[in-house]
């Protein structure tokens, strides 16, 4: 498994007339292995509260970790607000998730799939089935649960 923990990405951000944010940094580009510059727009968005079925509408942030040294896996999936995203690396494979909550009448729907592997962002949109410090099998991993807030 590639070992991700030395990887530094570094930046310096550049607030734009328009609101948004230019990053411009450098970090290595793991197909050439050098050095390569980049830049990056970013546009922050405010937390939208999504449907509990304790409470009506809750502002949320949950985060499942997996590390999985038996099989080489390492992943995690962030929920914060509107948007949850998942990655898994076993090994040298990689897949991505993304959903997003489109409102009460569709629910969360997922945007993005990149990879073989499946994720469980689905379930960290049911935050009623999850318990803070808990464990979510999927698959044949074990996810932790670190983070589960309400705001």
């Amino acid at each position: 498994m590639s070992d991700t923990g030395g990887v530094k990405d570094e930046g310096d951000m550049y607030p734009q007339p328009d609101g948004r944010t230019l990053e411009k940094g450098s970090m290595v580009n793991p197909s050439t292995g050098k050095l390569t510059d980049y830049q990056e727009m970013w546009r922050d968005l405010d937390p939208v509260a999504t449907i509990h079925e304790d409470r009506d509408e809750v502002k949320a942030c949950v985060v499942l970790m997996l590390e999985d040294n038996a099989h080489k896996a390492k992943g995690m999936v962030v929920r914060v607000g509107q948007f949850c995203q998942g990655v898994l690396r076993i090994g040298h494979r990689f897949s991505l998730e993304r959903w997003d909550w489109k409102g009460k009448e569709e629910g969360w729907k997922r945007a993005v799939r990149i990879g073989d592997f499946w994720l469980p962002c689905g379930v960290a949109t049911e935050e009623g089935t999850l318990k803070m410090d808990g464990e979510v099998k999927y698959g044949e991993f074990v996810w932790k649960v670190v983070e589960l807030s309400h705001f």
